[in-house]
């Protein structure tokens, strides 16, 4: 009988260590890549969803946002025409109290004349992020023409607060 106990809890501390070893493997993190910034005008509304206005050319252009909530922080996004698609690099931040990748965390929806674009490339959306690292994804959108604003609006998982982002194409 002694000798079942010994082995249960000898069982119950290797698997325990295991846990905890696996708990605080690293994520990769990345440095924030620069980009050009073009002339932007920005204006922002305060209720339970925040909106910015940005003029949006061929060239790269980078709103900084610093748009913080509960489970993470968008540090940047940048957005770029380019043979009528547009793309988005997003700079995030884990800040939820466990690994999670951008998908378990943020809802991204880009408009444009009030119809849902589908993303056409989704690049590291799914790459586990640790608490505290940071990372940056790429979006792809195909424009529905390349005269029409776009919104850009970030939503956390199970919230209906969220910010939102005009680009005013031209």
């Amino acid at each position: 009988m002694m000798k079942r106990i010994l082995t249960l809890l000898l069982i119950s501390f290797i698997v325990t260590l295991t846990l905890i070893a696996c708990g605080q493997q690293n994520s990769r993190s990345s440095e924030p890549s620069s980009s050009s910034q073009s002339d932007s005008s920005v204006t922002s509304t305060s209720q339970s969803s925040q909106s910015q206005a940005t003029s949006l050319t061929d060239d790269n252009t980078t709103v900084a946002t610093n748009w913080q909530f509960d489970a993470f922080t968008i540090t940047k996004i940048a957005a770029e025409k380019d043979d009528g698609e547009l793309e988005l690099e997003i700079h995030w931040q884990n800040t939820s109290a466990q690994s999670a990748s951008f998908n378990d965390l943020v809802k991204v929806t880009v408009k444009q004349n009030d119809q849902v674009l589908s993303p056409t490339d989704t690049d590291d959306t799914n790459d586990v992020l640790a608490h505290s690292r940071t990372n940056d994804i790429d979006l792809s959108y195909h424009l529905t023409n390349t005269s029409t604003p776009v919104t850009v609006t970030v939503t956390p998982a199970g919230t209906d607060t969220s910010k939102t982002v005009t680009l005013n194409l031209q």
